[in-house]
């Protein structure tokens, strides 16, 4: 089976995925001057490089025609859904676990609750 076609499209528009892979890794580097955000820079960052050696296999495979660029590239691209599909897992997840917390500490804690001044 031959993917020359479909892969030269894609190759033209690698631009779009580069743009998108040095946002990634410039959004993580920002990310990583604050404290908290040193926990989770690298993940934007990680993900913009796989971006980027995706583009540059897919180029690499409609220049050259080496089957073996296009399997790399192709693998750098699933991990980077891999890694996407599992952080939005997890942001769901506590984005939830932070919902019931709240309506639990409103059952237990309400606003309106008169505070002591002494």
């Amino acid at each position: 089976m031959e993917f020359k076609e479909p892969v030269a499209l894609l190759a033209k528009k690698a631009i779009w995925i580069k743009i998108l892979a040095y946002y990634l890794i410039i959004n993580g580097a920002f990310t990583a001057l604050s404290v908290v955000g040193l926990v989770i820079a690298w993940l934007p960052i990680w993900t913009g490089l796989l971006l980027l050696q995706f583009a540059k296999g897919t180029e690499s495979y409609a220049t050259d025609g080496d089957p073996d660029d296009l399997l790399a590239a192709f693998n750098k691209l699933a991990i980077f859904f891999q890694i996407t599909g599992i952080t939005i897992v997890v942001v769901f997840a506590l984005a939830g676990l932070i919902i019931v917390a709240g309506s639990i500490a409103s059952i237990y804690y309400p606003f309106d609750a008169p505070v002591s001044t002494s």
